[in-house]
């Protein structure tokens, strides 16, 4: 952004000529407390605001804070208050970069060396402009272009280019017009996107009451049951192989990252591997198979995540991270137990049956193939998988639908971030008012 693409009254300034002295955490060396903000987060639900009280909205988790020792009282200037804003200047490509305003800030609260604090310059730039403005496209990408690092778990934005950092001011008052019009827009936005979550939260509930009814119903207490590999052909462990070229055979392999929600698996994503004849040969996917996620998942993601092929455009096996389960049809259905073994995930049945090193889950597999599942006749099975994909088609679609009006008010809310701070927004205002 140029002075010649603004406003006759506007002007480009550096951050640091309209914000008070900004200021860098100190380093903590041992210890942890939930004094020390290590870094700030954004809230789902009110983007670009540090909220220190709202734990169980997940800003905060535990490496959030870094404890002062007993004896290290926080000094003078390290403090956090309402109206500060926090600028992340090291760490993960995905963190740094992130500028919150905190509010309902506890007493006593610091910021670690890895924070940049700067307050608004109340007779230059209002505080409530300068949060727009720090929420806008134009300066999030401009942080991003600041960081430098040779990998993507380790970047950093200097002082100095923050301060040099040129952004667009227009006169005070007509900085209070910009608030006034970006609130009564973007609550509307707002209000539009938690309509949508609203609209997510009961599709859950209601898939979760559906498949609940389908396999646990009053009426199927005379279903049969069977452990999980009693209802399998056979089951075997994926595997990963080797580069291209460099073993017998070439082939796709579905990894984790290709299961999809709800059970989809996208194989056009897979990855190009090389693995031996007999390694295929027992264990190349065709339409039917399962595939389960056997190591994976994270702190609040169990493992255990199943999914169907629907077909291969070549010869393709599962990773090392998962297992080939293929259904004995004589047993039971593809889809039928399919869609079982995912609300079985989903239900969280899963949980008792990983263990955990780290952030990585692992689910038995010998325990996982004893899993009782119920088995009413086959006839039966075929009467209930369409009925129950006619009503989770209509449940997607529904879905679908939230998930454009959620597309739509995001690219209306950059757009409306971009005119108001290329002086578009309040075109007519500033004419009235010439």
């Amino acid at each position: 952004m140029s002075d010649d693409s603004l406003p006759q009254d506007w002007e480009m300034r550096p951050l640091g000529d309209c914000v008070e002295k900004l200021k860098s955490g100190k380093r903590v060396e041992r210890g942890w407390s939930p004094q020390c903000l290590n870094h700030p987060t954004q809230s789902n639900e009110d983007w670009g605001v540090l909220k220190t009280t709202a734990v169980q909205m997940g800003e905060y988790q535990p490496e959030h804070h870094k404890a002062l020792p007993s004896n290290l009282e926080p000094k003078r200037g390290l403090e956090v208050g309402d109206g500060d804003f926090l600028l992340t200047t090291t760490g993960p490509r995905s963190r740094c970069g992130v500028v919150c305003l905190a509010r309902n800030t506890p007493k006593k609260l610091i910021f670690s060396g890895k924070i940049l604090r700067f307050r608004a310059d109340e007779k230059k730039v209002s505080a409530s402009w300068l949060e727009s403005l720090m929420m806008s496209p134009v300066i999030q990408s401009t942080f991003d272009s600041l960081k430098v690092g040779t990998s993507d778990s380790s970047v950093s934005i200097g002082n100095r280019q923050v301060l040099d950092l040129q952004i667009p001011v227009p006169p005070l008052q007509e900085q209070k017009r910009i608030v006034e019009i970006l609130e009564e827009q973007l609550s509307r936005l707002d209000a539009a996107v938690k309509s949508v979550q609203t609209v997510r939260e009961k599709a859950a509930q209601f898939r979760r009451s559906l498949l609940h009814a389908v396999f646990f119903g009053s009426d199927r207490t005379e279903w049969r049951t069977l452990p999980l590999e009693d209802a399998l052909e056979f089951s075997i462990g994926g595997v990963w192989g080797e580069g291209p070229g460099e073993s017998e055979v070439d082939v796709e392999v579905v990894r984790v990252t290709e299961l999809r929600p709800h059970g989809m698996v996208d194989t056009f994503t897979a990855v190009r591997r090389s693995i031996t004849q007999k390694q295929l040969e027992s264990r190349a996917l065709k339409p039917g198979d399962l595939v389960l996620e056997k190591s994976g998942g994270g702190p609040n993601t169990p493992v255990g995540r199943v999914g169907k092929i629907i077909g291969t455009e070549h010869p393709t096996v599962c990773s090392n991270f998962m297992q080939l389960m293929r259904p004995d049809i004589e047993a039971v259905r593809p889809s039928f137990l399919h869609h079982f073994l995912v609300f079985f995930h989903s239900d969280g049945k899963t949980i008792p049956l990983q263990t955990a090193t780290t952030n990585i889950r692992n689910i038995k597999t010998k325990d996982y193939l004893k899993t009782l599942i119920p088995v009413p006749s086959l006839d039966e099975q075929d009467e209930i998988v369409p009925f129950l994909e006619e009503q989770l088609s209509r449940l997607d679609a529904t879905l679908a639908v939230a998930d454009e009006v959620e597309r739509k008010a995001n690219a209306l809310r950059r757009s409306l971030l971009h005119a108001a701070f290329t002086g578009e927004l309040t075109r007519s205002w500033r004419e009235a008012h010439v």
